[in-house]
C-alpha cells in the first residue's frame, strides 16, 4: 500500500469514528429511563393525539343503589367540569334476571332511569355485563353462585342482545363481556382461557349477526355497538397457572378475533408499580406484556379500572393512603397512561359508594367525591360538589385547565429530557394546539437544580416564528404557580423536581410579554398565586434559536468525504 493510500485510508477511518460518536451522542443525550411522550411515535398504538373528552371516563355502579341515594343532576355536573363524557357501568346479570325470563323491576327502572340521564346530556357508556343467576349457575348451592360461570352461553347472549336493542339509541356503545376473569373471584373455581374464550367467542358472533340481519332504521345505533373483552386484572396473571398472564393463553384460542376492544385493570400500589426498587415497574411491563401481544392485532386498548382508595381500615388489599396522596397518585397514573397510548382509560371511581350497598371497604372509598356529605337544596350543584370533593377532584380540575381550553395534546419530535436526570424522573413532553408546550414531570425524590434541553423549543420558534411569552410552572396539587418569569438563557434552564406531578408551560406567540394569569378557582377556596421559587431570571425580549451545528450535518458530510476518498483510494 503506498503511503497516499495510507494516509487516505486513515483519514477514512477517523471519518467513521466520527460518525459512530456523533451517533452514541445522540442517542445518550435522552436517558433511557426517562419516559418520552409516545403519542405521535408509538407504532404499537393507533393513537395520534389525545383528547381528554374522548380519552378519561370513569366508574359508576348506578344500578346497585337506589337513585334516593344521589343527585344525577349533581353527578352529571360533576362529570362535565372535568370533560368526563364516557362511563362504566356495571349490569349484574344475577340481579337484572334473577329467574329466567323474569326481569327484576326495581333493578330494571335504575338502569332505565340512568340511560335516560345520561344520554339526554350526550354521555356514553360501557355496559360490562357479568355475574351468573343462580338458575344459570354452575355452581347454584353456594352464596356466591355469580362467580361461577354460566352452564350454558345462549342464554347469556339472548340478554346480552336484548340489552343491545334496549340502550344502544340511548348512548351504549361498548359491552365488556364479564369482568376480571382471570380472577377466580370472578370465574370460579379456578380462571379458564378456553371457557372464557368460548363465552366471548358466542357472545360476539351472536352480536354480529343480530346487527347484521336487522333493517329497522329505528335501531341503526346498534351497528355502531363494540364488543371489549373482559377487563383483566393488573396485566391478566393467573393465580392458578403460576401467574401467566392470561392474554398468552388466549392468543392460541382465537380471543383476539372477537372483540373490538382489549382491556386491563393496572391496579398497583402506586402510580408508577408495586416494585419499590423499579420507578418504572408499571411502564415496563405495560411495554413487555401488554403492547407487544395486544396491539398487534389492532385493538383498541382501554384500562377500565384504575385508581386508588381512601379507606382506613384494614390494609390487606390496599396501602392506607390519604386523600391528598390519592389526588397525586390519579394526576401521575393519568400522565403515564397518556403516555403509554391507551385508547380510554375509565378511572374507578368518580363517587365513593353508599355504604348500604354492602361493598368492602377499600371499594367504597376509591371515589374522587365523598358520598356521605348531605345535599343542600338551597345551593347550587356546584356548591354542592365542591363540600363532596376530595382533593381528587379538584387536582384533576385544575390539572385539566391548565392544559388548555381545547383539552387535546399532541406528541412532538423532540422532547424535553433532562441533562442531568439523576435517574428516577418521569416526564412527557406533548403541545396543546393553542401555542404552549407542556411538560409533565416528577421523581421519587426530590432533585433541585435539573437542567433541561432546549431543543423542543427551538423547534417551536423555527416552527412558528413566534416568541416565548409565557413561562410558568405549575403544581396542579396544591394549585399554585411555582414560577413565571422568562427565561434569560435557553441553555439554563434549571427546575427543581419534587416528588409530586408539577406541569412546565411555554406559551409561544406574536406578543412580547407575558400575559396576565387569568386562571380561575379551581378548589372553591383558593386562587392560583403565582410565587417565584425558581432560579430562572427575567427576560421579555425575543429567544432565538441561532445557528446550531447540526449533527445529522456532520454525519453526512463526513459520509460523503468517506466516498469520495473510497474512490482515491481504489
Amino acid at each position: 500500500m503506498s503511503t497516499r493510500q495510507l494516509t487516505v485510508l486513515i483519514v477514512v477511518v477517523f471519518l467513521f469514528c466520527m460518525i459512530v460518536n456523533s451517533h452514541h451522542v445522540h442517542a445518550t443525550v435522552s436517558p433511557h429511563n426517562t419516559i418520552k411522550c409516545s403519542l405521535n411515535a408509538n407504532p404499537l398504538s393507533t393513537t395520534t393525539n389525545i383528547s381528554i373528552p374522548e380519552f378519561l371516563a370513569t366508574n359508576l355502579p348506578f344500578p346497585f343503589y337506589d337513585n334516593s341515594l344521589f343527585s344525577y343532576d349533581l353527578m352529571i355536573e360533576s362529570l362535565k367540569r372535568v370533560n368526563i363524557t364516557h362511563i362504566r357501568i356495571p349490569i349484574h346479570w344475577a340481579l337484572l334476571e334473577p329467574i329466567r325470563n323474569q326481569l327484576y323491576d326495581v333493578y330494571l327502572a335504575r338502569v332505565d332511569l340512568a340511560m335516560d340521564k345520561l344520554s339526554k346530556n350526550g354521555i356514553k357508556s360501557l355496559f360490562f355485563f357479568s355475574g351468573s343467576a343462580p338458575w344459570i349457575s354452575s355452581d347454584p348451592t353456594t352464596s356466591k353462585s355469580d362467580t361461577y360461570p354460566p352452564t350454558s352461553i345462549t342464554p347469556y347472549t339472548d340478554r346480552l342482545v336484548w340489552l343491545i336493542e334496549r340502550y344502544a339509541k340511548k348512548g351504549l356503545e361498548i359491552v365488556q363481556i364479564w369482568n376480571e376473569v382471570n380472577l377466580p373471584a370472578f370465574w370460579m373455581p379456578m380462571e379458564n382461557p378456553q371457557n372464557y374464550t368460548n363465552l366471548l367467542r358466542e357472545s360476539y358472533d351472536r352480536v354480529q349477526t343480530f346487527i347484521s340481519n336487522t333493517s329497522n332504521p329505528e335501531y341503526s345505533s346498534m351497528k355502531n355497538v363494540k364488543i371489549s373483552m373482559a377487563g383483566m386484572a393488573y396485566f391478566s396473571e393467573m393465580p392458578y397457572h403460576s401467574q401467566t398472564p392470561m392474554f398468552y393463553a388466549l392468543e392460541p384460542l382465537g380471543a383476539y378475533d372477537k372483540c373490538d376492544i382489549v382491556a386491563y385493570h393496572p391496579y398497583y400500589a402506586t402510580p408508577e408499580g408495586s416494585v419499590s426498587s423499579d420507578v418504572y415497574d408499571f411502564e415496563t411491563k405495560a411495554k413487555e406484556i401488554a403492547y407487544p401481544l395486544l396491539a398487534k392485532y389492532g385493538k383498541r386498548i382501554f384500562a377500565t379500572e384504575w385508581g386508588w382508595s381512601t379507606y382506613t381500615t384494614d390494609f390487606s388489599e390496599q396501602p392506607f393512603i390519604s386523600e391528598k396522596v390519592q389526588a397525586d397518585y390519579i394526576l401521575r397514573r393519568l400522565t403515564i397512561l397518556m403516555h403509554l397510548c391507551f385508547d380510554r382509560v375509565y378511572q374507578f371511581a368518580m363517587f365513593d359508594f353508599p355504604t348500604s350497598i354492602g361493598a368492602s371497604q377499600r371499594d367504597t372509598y376509591y371515589g374522587m367525591l365523598r358520598n356521605n356529605i348531605t345535599i343542600d337544596s338551597s345551593k347550587s350543584n356546584w356548591e354542592n360538589i365542591q363540600q363532596m370533593a376530595k382533593p381528587s377532584y379538584f387536582a384533576l380540575l385544575n390539572y385539566l385547565q391548565f392544559i388548555g381550553e381545547r383539552k387535546q395534546l399532541y406528541g412532538v419530535s423532540n422532547v424535553f429530557t433532562p441533562t442531568n436526570d439523576p435517574g428516577n424522573m418521569h416526564s412527557v413532553t406533548v403541545h396543546n394546539g393553542e401555542g404552549s408546550l407542556l411538560w409533565f414531570y416528577w421523581g421519587n425524590q426530590i432533585s433541585n437544580g435539573i437542567k433541561l434541553n432546549s431543543q423542543p423549543i427551538k423547534d417551536m420558534i423555527k416552527l412558528t416564528g413566534y416568541n416565548i411569552t409565557s413561562f410558568i410552572v405549575y403544581d396542579p396539587l396544591s394549585n399554585i404557580i411555582i414560577n413565571n418569569t422568562l427565561p434569560k438563557d435557553l441553555e439554563n434552564i434549571t427546575i427543581d423536581v419534587q416528588t409530586n406531578l408539577r406541569i412546565v408551560k411555554f406559551t409561544f406567540s406574536k406578543e412580547s410579554t407575558q400575559p396576565e394569569n387569568s386562571l380561575g378557582n379551581n378548589n372553591g377556596t383558593n386562587s392560583i398565586t403565582p410565587k417565584n421559587s425558581s432560579k430562572i431570571a427575567t427576560n421579555s425580549t425575543r429567544i432565538s434559536s441561532g445557528n446550531q451545528f447540526n449533527g445529522k450535518f456532520i454525519v453526512l458530510f463526513s459520509m460523503m468525504v468517506m466516498m469520495v476518498l473510497i474512490v482515491i483510494i481504489n
